[in-house]
């Protein structure tokens, strides 16, 4: 099997960029080729020789922290040639581009048809749905194949899709994102010559990237991120962006939401500040979700986790760590928990935190039940508190509520106090951490998404 050097198709041991517990075998039949270079692919055909099976391709070269790189119409039609040549299947991973750079499938405008073709986010307008298209050629093998998964059959997700497939065929998709991904660019550029500063703008309008000259580290990029993410608008500093849009924008009301309406009279502008954060489980999936949290400026108070190894590990990149969930939570004062933990202790961990007045960030899945599922939803609405379930591959969503009023205390730490609320919540005190916070700028709740 044919892919692109540096390429992204997710997670599976043949593509994951993650080599650990990754065994040879699983890539035993690999030959890679550069994306966009007919040379290149061409060697790799030879290698193979005649036994290809199929060649996997994304429709523009979108690999994370470079910059992006549309298809050459002659590369893809040349890759098409190749696998009728060769009896191979095409494979367009068009998870992420499709339905934002066509109608149909992506590489369609160019006169080229895959054999297969994997879809994802778009297909049900940000629903949690995938699927695999494929012509007639292989539909009988596909049948035979045995997957399944434990949410498979939810019918929300399912009726998006319909919903969201039936609004692009009536009524079209592409040409609203183009616009606003122009829109984008076109301001971005202004505003960069306006402070002399050169950028590159790469990928499609839709789906478009910035990067800046000469920031190797993303350093620049980073401080850019965590700026507009403060001032209510956020972007990914190495990855490319999503735009969005409906065909019927300019017929929709500019004015907010009527319940904003009423809350902004009763309580002037909505402000927020990202709250304090502890972290759960000291994992390889802690490590996005600090990134991304870092990223957009919350300021992690504490790490817990009851391995020993992993807690120093941390403990020399500055972090400070505890052994126990109760200790974190009495001895940090986090405003938001992020439950990085396995699905099995989701439940409790949560619950934990939402008895103690804090908000929750828990990994997909949110329970390993629907019983405990259930019970967190309640009890998370009977307390007040925000319960996120957040996918940390596809980058970390940081809630936010108002910070409380600080002092200054004789060790030197901030005191944080709060009287009881009108809710009934208790009154809570706790002695911060000294460790120097990232600066966080007042500014609507912050999200990214990769």
């Amino acid at each position: 099997m044919l892919v692109a050097k540096g390429a992204y198709h997710g997670a599976a041991p043949w593509c994951t960029t993650r080599l650990a517990r990754v065994v040879s075998e699983d890539r035993a039949h690999l030959i890679k080729f550069r994306y966009n270079h007919i040379e290149s692919f061409r060697a790799a055909i030879e290698a193979a020789g005649n036994d290809l099976a199929a060649v996997v391709v994304s429709p523009f070269r979108h690999d994370a922290r470079h910059d992006q790189e549309l298809v050459d119409p002659t590369f893809a039609r040349d890759i098409r040639s190749a696998c009728d040549e060769h009896d191979a299947a095409l494979i367009l991973d068009d998870v992420r581009c499709g339905f934002r750079l066509a109608n149909g499938s992506s590489w369609e405008p160019l006169g080229v048809r895959p054999d297969l073709s994997a879809w994802g986010k778009a297909i049900a307008n940000g629903q949690p749905l995938a699927g695999v298209l494929g012509n007639e050629r292989f539909r009988e093998q596909a049948s035979k194949i045995c997957v399944t998964g434990s949410f498979w059959f939810a019918a929300v997700a399912m009726a998006a899709a319909i919903a969201t497939i039936n609004t692009i065929r009536d009524e079209g998709a592409v040409q609203p994102i183009t616009a606003a991904g122009d829109r984008l660019r076109a301001g971005l550029a202004a505003q960069a010559r306006s402070h002399g500063l050169t950028i590159h703008q790469t990928g499609a309008s839709p789906m478009p990237m910035m990067t800046f000259a000469g920031d190797v580290d993303f350093a620049r990029a980073n401080l850019w991120a965590a700026t507009t993410a403060a001032n209510g608008a956020y972007f990914h500093p190495w990855h490319n962006w999503f735009t969005n849009g409906h065909p019927n924008s300019r017929r929709r009301r500019s004015r907010p939401p009527r319940h904003r309406r009423r809350l902004r009279r009763r309580t002037g502008p909505i402000r927020s500040r990202l709250m304090d954060v502890g972290i759960v489980g000291g994992g390889w999936i802690a490590q996005s979700v600090v990134d991304a949290l870092s990223v957009y400026g919350a300021n992690i108070v504490g790490l817990c986790d009851p391995d020993t190894t992993r807690r120093e590990a941390w403990t020399s990149r500055g972090y400070r760590t505890i052994a126990s969930m109760d200790d974190l939570l009495a001895c940090t004062r986090p405003g938001v928990v992020a439950v990085l933990t396995p699905t099995s202790t989701h439940a409790a961990l949560t619950l934990q935190a939402l008895e103690d007045g804090i908000d929750v960030i828990v990994e997909n899945p949110l329970a390993s039940n629907i019983t405990e599922a259930r019970l967190i939803v309640e009890r998370a609405a009977l307390l007040r508190r925000h319960v996120l379930v957040d996918e940390s591959c596809r980058g970390c969503r940081a809630t936010a509520r108002r910070s409380l009023p600080s002092t200054p205390t004789a060790s030197g730490r901030s005191q944080r106090s709060c009287t009881p609320s009108s809710d009934g919540s208790r009154a809570r005190s706790a002695s911060l951490p000294s460790r120097p916070r990232t600066r966080r700028g007042d500014g609507p709740t912050a999200a990214t998404r990769g």
